[in-house]
């Protein structure tokens, strides 16, 4: 793992910093990330089919959870999910990898594919969001409208409870995987709810978006390498535990990203519209500004906060360049990459902190690793 100061600020390629390069695509796959089609047939060959099956008795019921499935999943990059198979591929002993463990690593995934959709479709809700990834809302396309898609929401964020009973309650870590997902199902919604309630603040706080960001994103997106690792025959609490601690950080630099990403990438690699912006969201970039800014730009900053108008959203872009939000971005990346590989260095497995190390790696320092980090202090 590179050890960086953040003082340097380096020039860096990982998966966080794409939008500083002018390329379509913000988002690279992780150099070992190479067997999606393999996924994709799992989670067409039986995901699907099981969840679209449970109640095959409602006519036109099978068809509308397909279309959804196929719709709405992933609700965002899948790149970011390959945490759960990187971290049981370098775990689990080559006897552990059958075929039908393979199998279920792709359920796992799947499962947080399912966890992270139902996020985002009832987000997308929540938010009033016409756009998700390119692409209509689901919501705004389908039969019955927004009452409609709340319940497909909650539907897909229970099929994974089913299709972890179907498959995996013989093993010997089912309970530790229930109540993984249990608890990642709770701290979402809370996560989503202070998120809601912090939009009705008319000051962005970090500390609030620092409690919304640890439950909505953070807890949320380590529960995937938590589900691997016990499925590769992990079962210590406290090993679970410290994974849980070091992808968190990991979830929390993703959702830092997304936040930057709606002032700092384009809408062709984005995908979606502002509505943090629209909505009064607090959110990194938001919380962070409040903390730089001198009073007149707060000031002006919260006239324009919250407003669908064109020009109060540059406006706000350029009071952010004002105070170099990029610099401040890279700045916060590093402290959190920094914390990070002092958390993997302490963790007591050997293989846990090759993964740990690998994904961080490809999450911050490069995408490619051939790819030699510069050092020297960046331009932004």
């Amino acid at each position: 793992m590179v050890s960086v100061a953040a003082k340097s600020l380096p020039k860096l390629s990982g998966a966080v910093f794409g939008q500083f390069s002018r390329r379509k695509e913000l988002i690279r796959r992780h150099w070992l990330d190479t067997k999606t089609d393999q996924y994709y047939e799992v989670l067409n060959r039986i995901v699907i089919p099981e969840c679209k099956n449970i109640a095959s008795d409602v006519p036109g019921y099978p068809e509308r959870i397909e279309k959804l499935l196929t719709y709405t999943n992933p609700a965002f990059s899948d790149a970011w999910n390959f945490s759960t198979e990187l971290v049981y591929r370098t775990v689990a002993d080559e006897s552990h990898q059958t075929d039908e463990n393979i199998t279920k690593m792709y359920l796992i995934r799947a499962t947080m594919d399912l966890l992270f959709t139902m996020s985002a479709v009832l987000d997308d809700c929540s938010d009033m969001s016409e756009y998700r990834r390119g692409k209509k809302s689901w919501h705004t396309i389908c039969q019955g409208g927004e009452g409609a898609a709340i319940f497909d929401g909650v539907q897909i964020g229970l099929f994974p409870f089913y299709l972890l009973k179907k498959y995996f309650k013989n093993d010997p870590g089912y309970t530790q995987l229930m109540e993984t997902v249990v608890m990642a199902y709770i701290k979402l919604a809370i996560g989503q709810t202070i998120d809601v309630l912090g939009q009705s603040n008319r000051s962005p706080l970090m500390d609030e978006y620092e409690r919304i960001n640890y439950y909505k994103a953070g807890q949320f997106v380590a529960t995937g390498p938590a589900l691997a690792a016990i499925h590769a025959g992990i079962l210590s609490q406290e090993l679970i535990d410290k994974t849980v601690e070091i992808f968190t950080i990991a979830g929390q630099l993703i959702q830092t990203w997304d936040d930057f990403n709606d002032y700092y990438s384009s809408s062709e690699q984005n995908g979606k519209p502002s509505c943090d912006f629209i909505n009064g969201g607090t959110t990194w970039v938001s919380a962070k500004a409040m903390e730089i800014f001198n009073p007149t730009q707060a000031a002006e900053f919260m006239e324009c906060y919250g407003s669908a108008d064109q020009g109060k959203m540059k406006r706000v872009r350029e009071l952010y360049d004002q105070i170099n939000m990029p610099k401040l971005y890279i700045e916060h990346m590093l402290e959190k990459y920094n914390h990070c590989e002092t958390l993997i260095k302490r963790l007591p497995h050997e293989k846990l902190r090759e993964a740990c190390y690998s994904y961080l790696e490809w999450l911050v320092i490069r995408e490619n690793p051939d790819e030699v980090p510069e050092l020297e202090v960046a331009n932004v």
